[in-house]
C-alpha cells in the first residue's frame, strides 16, 4: 500500500474568497537547522526560537530523530496575548480593501523553548524527552498547556487548559476524546477520516477541515469500518495503522477562522545520531539543534 503524489498546499490551508486565493494558516513541515547552541547548561540541546507553535515544532524534530508517531492537537487561542497579527506580511490582497479593513490574520504568538538532548536519541527517550517539552513550554509561557499519553511507538500530545479572552486559565478537552458513533460500512481511509472529523462536528460543532494531507491516500482501498461511542483519536488511529504506513496529524486550531485543520504526513525517521556529533559533521560546530522561526515552517 502506497501514498502517491503527496502535496504540500503553500502556506497552508488555501480558501478562495471573491476570486482571490488567501492563506488562512500556515502549516508546512518542520526542517530542522543545525547550530551551535549548548544551551543554558551546556551539553547537547534543541532550542526553538520564535515559533508560532514551538511544541509541535520540538515534536517533529524529536518524531523526524526517532521514527516513533507522536501527533499533536491544539489548544483553542482566543486570549488576545496568545495571538500575532500577520495579516500585512501574508495577505496578498490589501490593495483590495481600504486601509485597516481587510480581514485578519491572526497566528498563535510566537514562543520558544529549549530542552536538553541525549547522546544519542533513539525511541526509548521519547517519553522523557516529551515530559521535558512539556515543562519547558509551561516554563516559557508559551500559549497553552498540555499532556501526552502513549507508550511505544505511538504517543498523543493534547491540550489541557488554555487561557480565555480574560486571560484566566480554564480547561479544556482535547477535541478527539469526542466519543464517535459510525454505521459499520465499507470505507477507504479517505473517506473514514472524513466521517470520524464530520461525527466530531456533528458532537462538538467544533469546524474541522483537511489540511496537509497525502494526495490519494490509499487509492482503491475500502475497509470495513465502524465506532460507537469510540473516542475519534482511537478511530483514527486504527484507520491510519490499517494502511500499514506510520502515518502522524497535527491537528491545528486557526484563530482567523475558529476553526481546525488536521494534517497529516509520513513519519521519515532517520538513523539515531549524536547531536553533537551531527552538527559538527554538518559544519554547525559544537552544541546541538536550534529551529528559529521561518526555519521550521510550523504555523
Amino acid at each position: 500500500m502506497k501514498i502517491l503524489n503527496e502535496t504540500r498546499i503553500p502556506g497552508g490551508y488555501l480558501r478562495r474568497t471573491r476570486g482571490v486565493v488567501l492563506a488562512a494558516c500556515l502549516l508546512l513541515t518542520p526542517a530542522a537547522v543545525l547550530a551551535a547552541d549548548p544551551g543554558p547548561r551546556g551539553g547537547a540541546a534543541l532550542t526553538i526560537e520564535d515559533e508560532p507553535r514551538p511544541l509541535a515544532a520540538a515534536i517533529d524534530h524529536l518524531q523526524e530523530q526517532t521514527g516513533v508517531v507522536i501527533t499533536y492537537e491544539d489548544a483553542p487561542y482566543t486570549f488576545e496575548g496568545d495571538l500575532a497579527d500577520v495579516t500585512e506580511s501574508v495577505r496578498k490582497d490589501l490593495d483590495q480593501y481600504a486601509r485597516g479593513t481587510a480581514p485578519r490574520v491572526m497566528i498563535p504568538r510566537p514562543g520558544s523553548l529549549w530542552v536538553a538532548l541525549p547522546e544519542t536519541l533513539g525511541a526509548d527517550d521519547v517519553p522523557g524527552l516529551l515530559e521535558a517539552l512539556l515543562e519547558s513550554h509551561d516554563r516559557a509561557g508559551n500559549a497553552g498547556r498540555f499532556r501526552y499519553e502513549g507508550q511505544g511507538d505511538l504517543y498523543h500530545v493534547v491540550p489541557i487548559s488554555t487561557r480565555g479572552r480574560d486571560a484566566s486559565w480554564g480547561e479544556v478537552g482535547a477535541l478527539l476524546d469526542t466519543p464517535v458513533t459510525l454505521p459499520e460500512a465499507e470505507r477507504s481511509v479517505m473517506e473514514t477520516l472524513r466521517d470520524t472529523l464530520a461525527a466530531v462536528h456533528q458532537q462538538t460543532g467544533a469546524k474541522l477541515s483537511f489540511g496537509l494531507i497525502p494526495r490519494r491516500l490509499a487509492v482503491g482501498v475500502t475497509l470495513v469500518t465502524g465506532a460507537t461511542d469510540e473516542p475519534a483519536r482511537d478511530v483514527l488511529v486504527r484507520t491510519l495503522e490499517s494502511t500499514g504506513l506510520p502515518l502522524s496529524w497535527r491537528l491545528f486550531y486557526d484563530p482567523s477562522m475558529d476553526g481546525y485543520f488536521f494534517n497529516l504526513s509520513p513519519v521519515r525517521p532517520v538513523e539515531a545520531v549524536n547531536p553533537l556529533e551531527k552538527a559538527a559533521g554538518d559544519g554547525a560546530g559544537e552544541g546541538g539543534i536550534r529551529l528559529k522561526g521561518g526555519d521550521s515552517g510550523v504555523r
